[in-house]
């Protein structure tokens, strides 16, 4: 979903809504998410010289592991590291810095949470999988409503948000030793799809914190009351939201 595509559904949903303010929201959405899951995780192979410390990229969060290999691609477990300010230091196994990086040393690879770069340009996607592009969106609806002082619907709305967070963080899963692809991770082929009965109010559907799911003919039918109510269409293998007076 491209950040023009996220602008577009809150736009349906509430035209009055500000498009700076949408923007600005999203990308506060964003960030949250971001940092309550640690996602996104990226890595890079650092450009290993006679030195023991290195700068970390720019866009370095937090280190969860680091792999130091010698020339047969086997661990190098003597080899210890640690950040402090941004740069990363490698020590001996008595904890006493390295004088200078060992000639055993091939590849030294950084595995990191990333701080994602700001949505600007419309065609901007978030560097998540795609399960989770909705994310900030849920994020913007219950903010939208807390301005509105709809408690109800604001609740429903984070309620939805704070599920996704919580997938989010199984995805990210954090034992620090796999790294998840963004185009191959469907982490929500059983939960996500395992819908809550058609006919159930929206009440019931965001407390249970699972997206309520079917065919397109099965689609509930809501009022203007309903607006924000996320469906997931299994004909479109896709969410959708209903703006109030549509399907968007």
């Amino acid at each position: 979903m491209t950040f023009y595509q996220m602008q577009e559904i809150v736009r349906s949903a509430f035209p009055e809504y500000p498009l700076t303010l949408i923007k600005l929201d999203l990308n506060s959405g964003y960030r949250d998410f971001c940092s309550k899951t640690g996602l996104p995780r990226k890595s890079y192979n650092v450009a290993v010289t006679s030195a023991t410390s290195y700068t970390l990229n720019s866009d370095v969060d937090k280190v969860y592991q680091v792999e130091v290999l010698n020339s047969d691609s086997q661990m190098i477990d003597d080899i210890s590291w640690d950040i402090d300010n941004g740069i990363i230091y490698f020590y001996d196994t008595y904890g006493v810095q390295l004088v200078s990086m060992d000639d055993d040393v091939y590849s030294i690879t950084i595995y990191y949470h990333a701080i994602p770069t700001a949505l600007s340009a419309d065609a901007n996607t978030p560097l998540l999988a795609s399960q989770f592009h909705y994310a900030p969106i849920e994020y913007v609806f219950g903010k939208y409503y807390r301005r509105k002082s709809d408690v109800n619907n604001a609740k429903f709305a984070m309620q939805t948000y704070e599920q996704l967070v919580r997938e989010g963080k199984q995805l990210c899963n954090s034992n620090g030793s796999t790294v998840h692809s963004l185009s191959t991770d469907y982490i929500f082929d059983i939960h996500w799809r395992d819908a809550i009965p058609v006919g159930s109010t929206t009440a019931t559907a965001r407390a249970n914190t699972r997206m309520p799911s079917g065919a397109t003919a099965d689609r509930p039918t809501l009022t203007v009351d309903d607006v924000g109510y996320v469906y997931f269409d299994t004909d479109m293998d896709s969410p959708i939201w209903w703006s109030g007076t549509e399907w968007v």
